[in-house]
């Protein structure tokens, strides 16, 4: 899928704001899936799913003092 940035922008939009149809998806993901992306579309995946949401922006006097933990649950 490489070269796909604008597709990828359009995809999170459309999966976000529910325009998107579960088949069609569901078809993106396993073309995803099947072809993988290069480390750019990586990024911008990454990025336009970061920024279909709500944002946390920590105050610039606190710098290296934020850490976060994340877990999928489970164990």
């Amino acid at each position: 899928m490489e070269g796909s940035g604008k597709g990828i922008e359009v995809f999170v939009r459309s999966v976000s704001d529910g325009s998107m149809s579960d088949e069609e998806v569901v078809g993106y993901l396993k073309d995803i899936f099947e072809n993988g992306l290069d480390s750019d579309d990586t990024v911008l995946l990454t990025k336009e799913m970061r920024d279909s949401g709500e944002v946390i922006h920590w105050p610039e006097e606190m710098g290296a003092l934020v850490v976060d933990k994340h877990s999928t649950g489970g164990v």
